[in-house]
């Protein structure tokens, strides 16, 4: 993860002494992100090392919450590379705008060479630089605009999206704005797809505030994990309460009955916009998921500090997340190519080549290949932000 430099350094500083000052590295987020990417792997191939009773219960619970988990990372990312706690501006901020769109770009690229593999797994990376670039307008905020800009979209899109959606249904099938609106991908990509922008960008954005502020303060953390479960009993709680409240108990009880959507509710009332199960991209799930996930960061950045080596292994799967999430899918692909989509312990042989290759990885060689060859590209799209022009947020 690059970290950028918060004020010039002295002309006369040693390139050693510029190390030191520099922001370290947060290996709770890195612990975060094995734990959105790990589940990931057991919404594909179940759950590693659970008792069988228990694999369901596992597996709903990974699902939806893992890719929001990692959408709040990519904006806590986003914050690391354009200044942590100090806001850019100016060249800095254009610096780091130009830095993001390749990274996003690359992303995305990488995103859509795994689509053409043809695998059950809905590759999130290709969506993941899409929100990277929808977010660059909002890197200049302080925190408290972020989570309100946040906040407000998180109330607001899943109607907007749910009206447009409708609209779109209007639209004649062969019509030219359905040609493109649906040809070049903006549709799936803004409201219909597994990961609907309209309902991911209130992730990315709240991440970006949290990265703003000072993650390795005890006290910031603590009231993060107040406020995200706060937060998860809003949503899931308030779901349920607002379901049965609002509608009738024979709607409530056909909503009630899905547990998993598919980026988006189904168009017949608004009732639906009342159910909190993953994927159904409602304020309700977008609460929940926030909540859970503005949690577990807090809670892996103090087990991180607690605990570093024996949870360095699994920071190092979340340190090399996208290499990671790329061989988990060329692996599913070549299981699946050889016939042994049923092998036994699959999910388990995925789970420990993906810790100890990881760690055995960040020991010899550091950075991961992919991140790597990504942050060589973005360092080309523009030179490291630096403290000028920039300033510190409110909190």
């Amino acid at each position: 993860m690059t970290t950028a430099v918060t004020s010039p350094a002295p002309a006369s500083a040693a390139p050693a002494s510029a190390r030191s000052a520099a922001p370290r590295r947060l290996h709770g987020l890195d612990l975060a992100r094995a734990l959105a990417v790990l589940a990931m792997f057991t919404v594909h191939l179940g759950a590693p090392f659970t008792p069988e009773p228990l694999q369901e219960a596992v597996r709903v619970a990974s699902h939806g919450r893992s890719s929001a988990l990692f959408a709040l990372l990519a904006g806590v990312a986003l914050a690391m590379m354009s200044g942590r706690a100090q806001i850019p501006s100016g060249a800095p901020l254009a610096a780091a705008r130009r830095r993001i769109a390749v990274r996003a770009g690359c992303l995305a690229a990488i995103g859509l060479a795994l689509i053409r593999l043809d695998t059950p797994v809905a590759i999130i990376i290709a969506h993941y630089g899409g929100f990277l670039l929808l977010a660059l307008p909002f890197l200049g905020m302080a925190p408290r605009r972020l989570f309100t800009v946040a906040a407000v979209w998180a109330l607001a899109g899943p109607q907007v999206s749910y009206l447009a959606r409708s609209g779109l249904e209007g639209l004649s099938g062969d019509g030219w704005a359905h040609t493109a609106l649906f040809s070049t991908g903006a549709a799936p990509f803004l409201l219909t797809g597994m990961f609907p922008a309209v309902s991911f960008l209130p992730y990315v954005l709240a991440g970006v505030a949290l990265g703003r502020l000072d993650l390795a303060d005890g006290r910031v953390r603590a009231r993060m994990a107040a406020w995200g479960a706060a937060l998860a009993a809003a949503g899931y709680g308030g779901a349920q309460a607002a379901l049965w409240a609002l509608a009738s108990p024979g709607v409530a009880a056909r909503v009630g009955a899905h547990s998993y959507f598919h980026g988006a509710v189904p168009l017949e009332g608004p009732a639906w916009l009342l159910t909190s199960v993953p994927h159904s991209g409602t304020t309700f799930e977008i609460a929940g998921s926030a909540g859970v996930g503005m949690a577990v960061v807090a809670l892996c950045l103090e087990a991180a500090d607690r605990a570093p080596r024996a949870l360095a292994p699994m920071a190092a799967v979340g340190a090399m997340s996208l290499t990671v999430y790329v061989a988990h899918v060329l692996g599913i692909w070549g299981v699946r190519a050889a016939g042994w989509g049923q092998a036994p312990l699959l999910a388990e042989a995925f789970a420990v080549a993906a810790v100890a290759g990881a760690w055995a990885w960040r020991r010899r060689f550091g950075k991961g290949p992919l991140e790597r060859a990504v942050a060589a590209a973005a360092r080309s799209g523009g030179a490291p932000a630096q403290g000028l022009g920039a300033r510190r947020g409110p909190g």
